[in-house]
Formats: structure tokens, C-alpha cells, sequence
């Protein structure tokens, strides 16, 4: 074929291979004319993206085949697999480069890339939310967010710079935690936080909800790519390429790697083990060396040059320097170290070195071994915040493991004397956290047994190990006494020492706990109210209420609430207040019960957040008792709406916590009370519903009403069948269907009420229900 003429020159014929050239730009668009790559160039960039992508598909296999390694189960096997997968996808995606000519691979380029890219950075960013939500107290996300200042020292702009920089991570975590509760309107309910504290201690995050949050940040770039294969205007092709598409869809792009920056910047020891700032940090900065050595390039070619290969290579280059880096830094380094690293390697080595130590004794103290049991806990908690039960069990084994002088830790056989007389200072500190950590960890998934071994070992641990009377902070052992208070009050430790009844027990352990917080106020409130709920479960309801005097000359929810409800799950000290109301009815000190139920309305409620309906309603109904056995039916209306109801409106029907099943009889119960002259009628859907088969009320729920709020929700069902019967005339049938089953629910709080041998247990919720249960056999 004869060559052309151009300009006087000889320049190829169509044939051949001509190079990009922009004609022109007008409207928003560029105007371009595309070359054709070569054979030979084709067929080695694919052959070197399929290796590449091939590697990153056989890492992708490797984390779901392996995702319940305990190692990887902290890496999140299920989002990192998606950032790996969609990291091949952004790697395979650069071949479409090679069809410069072809309208298809140009205008699917940018829709393809964009997406998998901002996957990769959206991922990176809900797994370090996910993981600082876990490991960071999500009180402080929301009193942060909320305008509270962040105390910072000095004045320079680096003290400025970095307060500005936690300020941002604060309010970027609590956006995402934001959105995550979205996915209640979206059918995904979720149990409300039990906390008293009212904010969410440790977020529980699940996958599903951080696949939920990423699916919501990607919507922008979703959105857009598919209006730009969807609009023929802003559709690339081989001779047009629409710039303001292109440059919203690059900003979209880098936002969600800013983000992962920002989400990766907190400080902690914890934080330091799972940080992933420094690996996206040095993939952004490789991909920006890349693209300042490619985007020069690619301007200098003139127009005259004919090198479409090598503008398909800069642009391939361009891609892979953000893709591959990113793969490395963040899967293949992972994936390479679980393939080589274990507990169990690190508890070899220390055993070697404790064989090759003459003095054994002082390997106690080994930095690296403290170092390594701490690193092992730290992940335990977190295998346990995110559902991972078996491997948070196995990881605190290892944790305890290390302690060891022979074998391994096990609940069963725990520490021999002459390994606890062995502890260092550190050791103790430990051994005793990581024992009531996995107690707590298990405490609701595992055998009685199982719970509660640990955490009675981590005690008597503490109590006979003799490096105890040289420990300047003793706060560790606080959550042991806490939790050993709460499980015996509850019912589930319901073995004691020899010669030691519950009661006598409790109050022991309880008095410790005082004694050892004496000088720590918030943890000093929390042992006070524990004791004066053992002395109440004694029927020393005088004492109880000198102790929550005492406390309360020291407590201010304000200050105090969610800082006890963070270090403990809970904070008892509100609940202890508002029983204390009926400690004092009980004791016929009618002024002082009002006065309580007003300090517990003005000062406790408002700490409650309206998300924790629980622990709203723990509080209300001691108070709703108290009022309206004093007459203030009215007022306990007005409360109920306020705290209750129109929260409860703005949840939608797809919310979940044990406080549902109570709403709506105590709303009945309360409406009753309030309207003599109710009709009958009215109450039509009620009747059925009280009648019908369904279970009204959990047994564990109503566990949890009795212990906690001395008003069994069975007596409340059975006093709205009592009450709405007596109105219904003698000859409707309904009339003896509510009396039965009023009593066949009073006969089920008896049982709960008494104990096997026919003792009153809960003195005050039993007055209650004696009435209630008296009135229907009667009637009966």
C-alpha cells in the first residue's frame, strides 16, 4: 500500500497505527481522535494483568477459605475479601486502555474503574469505622459530636492541627454510626442498647451493617456511572470525552481515601495494632509519584508522534499505581503474615526462652511477654465485640496461656498456687482482666458454669496472689467486684464459700467493692449502689436507703452517668435511685419517695437516651408505682407520653428491644386508669388481643422487670384483665376469659416472686402482685 503524504513528510497509511489528537474542545467535551494499539501490545498487557489479577483473585479465595483463622477474623475476612476483589477488577479493568478505538471499552471505562476504586477506599474506610467503634466508647463519638469541647495543651499550630484532626475523626465516626442505624427503616432490625448509661457503649457493629453503610457512601459514584452509560451526552467514547463527568467521578473517588486517612488517625495502643494510616499513606503517595511521572508525559506527546502504546501504557501505569499498592500494603502483607504467624509461634518462643532462663521466676516480668499477652487480649476483645465467640474464647486461652508454667489455661483448671505466687505487679493486672473480660465476653452464650468459673477465679486470684499488697492501682479488680455483685443478685452465681449464705455473701463482696473504690468517685458511686441493692435484697430497705443518701452526695448523673455506664455496661446507680422510691413507700416515707421519684425524673431521665428505651423504662416504672399510689395519675401520664410514647412513634415499626413488650400494657393500664368512664367498646381490640394465644412477655423479659424495676410485667398483664373485666357486664363471656387468664399470668409472677421452697424473694414487687392475684380468685 503507498504511503500518504502529510505536510511533505511520509506518514503512514490508515492502516497503520495513529496516535491521540484533540481536535477540539467546546460544550464541556473533548474532542479526540484515537489510535489503535498493537497486537503484540495487547497480548502482553493482558497476559501481565491476568497474572496480576490471578494473584489477587487466589489472596481473595485464600481470606474466604481461611476467614475463620482467628488472625484474619480481626482483619474482617468478608470486606477485605470485597477490597481485594474489587481491587482485581480496577486491575483487569486497565486493559480496556489497549481499545483506545473501540466505544464500547471507552465509554465502560470509566464506569468500571471509578466504582471498583471507590469500593477499594469506601471499604477501607467502614472497616476502620467498624473497628474504631469497637475499640473506641461511642459516648464519646456523641458527646464529642454534640459540641463538647476537646481539652488541648498549648497553643501552637500543630496542638491546633491535631485537635482539628481528632475533632473530624469524632464527627466522621459518628456520621457513620449514623447511617448505620438506617438500616432499622430498611427491615434490619437491631436490638437497642441495655446500657443504663444512655448512649451505646461499644458499638456491635455486624457485617451486614457495614456492608450497608459502604453501599450508602458509594451511592454518589453509583449514581453518577450510571448516568454516564445511561446519557448518550455523557457517554466517553472514542472521539469525545465529557470533562466535568470525568472530574466529579475522580473526586468521588479520592474522598473515600481521604476518609479511610481521617477514620485511620486515632491514638491508642489498641488502635496502633489494627491502623491501616500508614499503609494507605504510602499506596496514595506510590500512586501520586506514578501519576506525576505519567500525566506529564502523556501532555508532552505531541500531536505529530504516533505512540498510541505508549499512552495506553502511561494510562495502565496510572491505574496499577493506586491499585497495586494498595493490594500489597493492605491483603498480601496480611495474607502473608497469617500464613506464617500464630499465637502459638509467639508462646513457643517464650517457652524456649523460659527453658534456656535459669531464673524462671524473673521471666514473669518479661516486657515481651507482657507485650505479647496484652496484644493476644486486645485482639480477644475484639473477636468478641465482633461475634467471633469461639475464637475470642480461644484467643483469651492463649492470652492466659502465657502465664502458664506448664501447659495451657483452662477454664476448668485455671492457676495452680505456685503460678499465682509467681505473678509480677503486671502479670495480676493481666490475668485478672482477661479473666473477667471473657467472662463477659461469653456471659450470655455459654454454660452458667462457664461464665461464672472465670470470673470467681479472677478473685480469689486477686485475694491470694502476694504481689497484691504492693499495687498502687487496684482498679482493675473493680469490674470482677462488679460483675460478682450483679451475678449473684441475679441468680447466676449460685455457688458460694463454705459457711457463707447469698445474702452474706453479697454484702461481703459488696463492701469490698466500697472499700476498695473509697477514693474514686464514679467507681465509688457504682459500689454503693450495688451494696445498697444488697442490703435491699435483705429486706433492709432503711440501710439501703442511707447508702443511696450517701451516694447521692457524690453522684451527678450529669458527670457520671456515662462514664460508669462506659467502664461497666451499665449504670446502676440511676436504677438504684429509682427503686430506692420504693424503698421508702415501702417504709411508709411518703415525702421522701416523691422527692426521689422528682430526682430521678429531672436528673436521670434526661441522661437516658431515647434509642436506650430500656433503660428509660427501668427508671420510670419504679416512679410510675410510687405516683400512683400517691394519686399523681396524671403526671405519671404525662411522664409515660413524654419518655415513652413519642419516642416510640419515631422508631417505626422495625425496632427491637426488651422494653416492646411493655409499652403497650402499660399504655392500656395507664389509659384505664385515667378514663373512669371508658367504654367498652374502646376496648374491643385490646380484649381480643389479651385473649388470643400469642406469648405476651418472655420469661427472661419479665427476669429482667422483677430484678430490676420490682414490678413483674406478668401482674401487669393480669391487673389490665382484672381491670377491664370488672367493666365488662356478668353475662359477656369475655368477662371470665380475662379473669382465667388474668390469673393463669398472676399464678406465673407468683412463681417468679417466690423462691423453690415458697419464700418471698421480691418483697416489694409481691405486695403488688398479691393484691392483683387476691382481687382475682375472688372474682374467680
Amino acid at each position: 500500500m503507498m504511503p500518504s503524504l502529510r505536510g511533505g513528510g511520509i506518514s503512514p497509511s490508515l492502516d497503520e497505527y495513529h496516535p491521540i489528537r484533540i481536535l477540539s474542545a467546546a460544550d464541556g467535551q473533548m474532542i479526540v481522535e484515537e489510535g489503535t494499539t498493537s497486537l503484540s501490545f495487547r497480548i502482553c498487557v493482558g497476559i501481565i494483568l491476568s497474572l496480576l489479577t490471578c494473584v489477587q483473585l487466589l489472596v481473595a479465595v485464600y481470606f474466604i477459605r481461611n476467614r475463620t483463622n482467628s488472625l484474619l477474623l480481626l482483619s474482617q475476612p468478608i470486606p477485605l475479601t470485597l477490597t481485594v476483589f474489587a481491587s482485581s477488577v480496577a486491575t483487569l479493568s486497565a486493559y480496556l486502555f489497549a481499545f483506545p478505538e473501540n466505544d464500547i471499552a471507552c465509554a465502560s471505562r470509566q464506569p468500571i474503574i471509578f466504582t471498583s476504586l471507590s469500593l477499594i477506599g469506601t471499604l477501607l474506610s467502614t472497616r476502620a469505622w467498624r473497628i474504631g467503634s469497637i475499640l473506641a466508647p461511642a459516648a464519646d463519638f456523641a458527646s464529642s459530636a454534640g459540641g463538647g469541647e476537646i481539652p488541648y495543651g498549648g497553643n501552637n499550630n500543630s496542638s491546633r492541627s491535631k485537635l482539628t484532626i481528632e475533632r473530624a475523626h469524632t464527627v466522621a465516626m459518628s456520621i457513620l454510626t449514623s447511617l448505620s442505624t438506617l438500616s432499622i427503616a430498611c427491615g434490619k432490625s437491631r436490638r437497642i442498647t441495655l446500657g443504663g448509661g444512655g448512649k451505646g457503649i461499644r458499638r456491635q457493629i455486624d457485617t451486614t451493617q457495614l456492608l450497608f453503610v459502604t453501599v450508602i457512601l458509594m451511592m454518589p459514584q453509583l449514581t453518577l456511572q450510571i448516568l454516564n452509560v445511561a446519557i448518550p451526552m455523557m457517554r466517553a467514547t472514542s472521539t469525545k470525552r465529557p470533562i466535568v463527568p470525568f472530574v466529579i467521578g475522580v473526586v468521588l473517588t479520592a474522598i473515600p481515601f481521604f476518609l479511610a486517612l481521617l477514620l485511620n488517625t486515632s491514638e491508642g495502643s489498641s488502635w496502633q495494632i489494627f491502623q491501616e494510616y500508614e499503609m494507605i499513606k504510602s499506596s496514595v503517595l506510590i500512586a501520586l509519584t506514578v501519576l506525576v511521572v505519567t500525566i506529564p508525559s502523556m501532555l508532552m506527546l505531541p500531536a505529530e508522534v504516533e505512540v498510541p502504546n505508549l499512552t495506553a501504557f502511561l494510562q495502565t501505569a496510572s491505574l496499577l499505581g493506586l491499585a497495586l499498592p494498595l493490594f500489597y500494603q493492605i491483603a498480601f502483607i496480611k495474607f502473608n503474615s497469617i500464613r506464617t504467624k500464630s499465637f502459638d509461634n509467639s508462646k513457643d518462643v517464650l517457652s524456649r526462652r523460659n527453658a534456656s532462663d535459669s531464673a524462671s521466676s524473673q521471666m514473669n516480668d518479661d516486657a515481651v511477654k507482657i507485650s505479647a499477652a496484652e496484644e493476644a487480649m486486645t485482639m480477644a476483645k475484639m473477636l468478641g465485640h465482633m461475634g467471633s465467640l469461639d475464637a475470642s474464647v480461644d484467643a483469651f486461652h492463649k492470652t492466659l496461656s502465657f502465664f502458664k508454667l506448664q501447659g495451657k489455661y483452662s477454664i476448668q483448671d485455671g492457676f495452680t498456687r505456685k503460678e499465682i505466687q509467681s505473678f509480677s505487679a503486671k502479670s495480676l493486672e493481666v490475668v485478672v482482666t482477661a479473666l473477667v473480660t471473657m467472662a463477659k465476653t461469653i456471659d450470655t452464650h455459654s454454660p452458667r458454669e462457664l461464665c461464672t468459673k472465670p470470673v470467681l477465679d479472677a478473685l480469689s486470684i486477686y485475694d491470694s496472689a502476694p504481689v497484691r499488697r504492693h499495687l498502687k492501682d487496684r482498679s482493675f479488680v473493680f469490674p470482677v467486684l462488679s460483675y460478682i455483685c450483679v451475678g449473684v443478685q441475679g441468680g447466676k452465681i449460685l455457688e458460694f464459700p463454705e459457711g457463707q449464705d447469698q445474702a452474706d455473701y453479697l454484702l461481703g463482696v459488696a463492701n469490698t467493692f466500697v472499700s476498695e473504690t473509697e477514693y474514686q468517685c464514679f467507681h465509688h458511686c457504682r459500689a454503693l449502689a450495688l451494696k445498697a441493692a444488697s442490703l435491699a435484697q435483705q429486706l433492709k430497705f432503711d440501710k439501703a436507703v442511707e447508702v443511696i443518701n450517701g451516694m447521692n452526695r457524690i453522684y451527678d448523673p450529669v458527670k457520671h452517668s456515662r462514664i460508669i455506664a462506659e467502664e461497666y455496661g451499665s449504670d446502676h446507680c440511676c436504677n438504684a435511685m429509682a427503686l430506692s422510691a420504693l424503698w421508702l413507700k415501702h417504709l411508709g416515707r411518703e415525702q421522701e419517695a416523691i422527692i426521689m421519684c422528682d430526682d430521678v425524673i429531672e436528673r436521670c431521665l434526661p441522661e437516658i437516651d431515647e434509642r436506650n428505651m430500656l433503660g428509660r423504662i427501668l427508671l420510670l416504672i419504679p416512679s410510675i408505682a410510687v405516683l400512683l399510689a400517691y394519686g399523681q395519675l396524671e403526671r405519671t401520664v404525662e411522664l409515660f407520653t413524654q419518655f415513652v410514647i413519642e419516642p416510640v412513634k419515631r422508631f417505626g415499626q422495625n425496632w427491637s428491644s426488651p422494653a416492646k413488650p411493655v409499652i403497650r400494657p402499660m399504655s392500656l393500664l395507664l389509659k384505664i386508669c385515667s378514663q373512669s368512664e371508658v367504654l367498652i367498646t374502646e376496648l374491643d381490640d385490646d380484649i381480643e388481643w389479651l385473649l388470643n394465644d400469642q406469648e405476651k412477655m418472655p420469661d427472661l423479659v419479665d427476669t429482667i422487670y422483677t430484678s430490676k424495676a420490682q414490678w413483674s410485667p406478668y401482674d401487669l398483664y393480669s391487673e389490665i384483665c382484672l381491670r377491664i373485666a370488672k367493666k365488662l357486664e356478668k353475662d359477656d363471656p369475655r368477662r371470665a376469659l380475662l379473669m382465667t387468664e388474668g390469673l393463669r399470668l398472676s399464678h406465673l409472677a407468683d412463681s417468679k416472686l417466690k423462691n423453690e421452697s415458697g419464700d418471698v424473694v421480691h418483697p416489694i414487687a409481691f405486695s403488688i402482685h398479691n393484691a392483683v392475684m387476691s382481687e382475682l380468685e375472688e372474682l374467680v
